[in-house]
This record gives C-alpha cells, sequence and structure tokens, in this order.
C-alpha cells in the first residue's frame, strides 16, 4: 500500500499556458519543474494531451508527468498513461495545490479523498480509487474568500513570493526522499508547517 521505496512516477497537476503559470493553482507544475532542473538527466517528450519527463537523480530513474488538458480533466490524462504502461494509481505520487491548508504547509498521504480539489477528483473517478499517494501542498489564505476559483487562479502575493522558492525546494527534497526510502517514513519526518521547519 504505497510502502514501497521509490515511487518512480511523478504527476504535477496545474493548467497549461503561459497565462496560467505563476497562479496559485499551478503550483504542482511548479514543483515538477524545478525537480526536473535539479535532475542529472532530462529529457522530455509532448503531444496534445500530457508533457512527459525522463529523469535521473541520484542514480534513481523518475518519469514525470504534465497533463495538458485543464486541470478538471486531469484524471482522463493519467488514466490513459496507466493503461498504456501497465500501472497502478499506487505507482504515483500526485502533487497539487489545496486551498484547505494554509499557506507553506504541505501534507503528504498514501491515500484518501479529493476533497475539494477537482483536478484530485478527476483522478480518482477516472482510476475508481483513493489509493493514490499524493502530496498536498497549502495555498490557502489566511483570511475569508468568497471567490474560491479567483483565489486559486490568481498570482501569489508579494508576501507569499517571498517563501515560494523554499516552499518549492522542501517539497522537491520530499520528492527525492521517496526515492530511497518507503512513504511512512517520509510522512513521518514531514509533518510540521514546511517553512516553520526549514527555519529551524
Amino acid at each position: 500500500m504505497s510502502q514501497k521505496k521509490g515511487l518512480a512516477l511523478i504527476c504535477g497537476l496545474g493548467n497549461p499556458g503561459l497565462e496560467h503559470k505563476a497562479q496559485r493553482h499551478n503550483i504542482g507544475f511548479m514543483v515538477l519543474e524545478s525537480l526536473i532542473a535539479n535532475s542529472d538527466t532530462h529529457s522530455q517528450k509532448s503531444n496534445k494531451h500530457c508533457l512527459t519527463t525522463q529523469c535521473e537523480m541520484n542514480g534513481h530513474a523518475l518519469i514525470c508527468l504534465q497533463p495538458q488538458n485543464y486541470m478538471n480533466n486531469s484524471g482522463q490524462v493519467l488514466q490513459r498513461w496507466l493503461q498504456y504502461h501497465k500501472k497502478k494509481a499506487s505507482d504515483l505520487l500526485v502533487i497539487y495545490d489545496d486551498i484547505d491548508l494554509p499557506f507553506g504547509s504541505l501534507r503528504l498521504r498514501a491515500r484518501g479523498s479529493a476533497g475539494t480539489h477537482n483536478g484530485l477528483r478527476d483522478i480518482v473517478a477516472q482510476c475508481g480509487t483513493k489509493e493514490i499517494p499524493r502530496l498536498r501542498l497549502g495555498i490557502g489564505p489566511d483570511h475569508p474568500i468568497s471567490d474560491l476559483s479567483n483565489f486559486v487562479l490568481s498570482p501569489f502575493s508579494q508576501a507569499e513570493k517571498k517563501q515560494l522558492p523554499k516552499f518549492i525546494e522542501v517539497a522537491v527534497d520530499i520528492v527525492k526522499q521517496l526515492q530511497t526510502h518507503s512513504l511512512t517514513t517520509v510522512m513521518n519526518q514531514y509533518t510540521k508547517n514546511s517553512l516553520e521547519e526549514s527555519d529551524k
């Protein structure tokens, strides 16, 4: 049940296109792009549905997926990829933004519901299981908001932008740790706010 070491299939969620690149909803793409940039080697191929990058990092092979359908249709792309390569949903790590967590916090889990995230909701529906390892990255505000859609599709605030590189760095480190440690071990290591922990 995802206790194995070396989750080698990493899927970041976001919306394609330059107009969405810096939005809060695209932090899953941001983490994946940082992971790829810091890999030892990588090669990419793309089609209208998915950008696939094969990486090598510290001797471990990774396949990084960025669905190119819009967020709400992420599951359609992912399920087709899993079927073609004869992989299971439990072989994945899905990285995505979570408005229900405060900015800078993260949660690594082996399974669970999709919550309010439409991208993960589509993945769960298309794959027919909640047994999907996921890394949830908190983007929630410290004040009430009335329009959730507008908030997630807006850029990070200036204060958040200052903390964003460290936040992404911690998320990338979690993916690296999962290549040599079980999901349970890494979950226990990263239980508190990522930015608070990084300052200790």
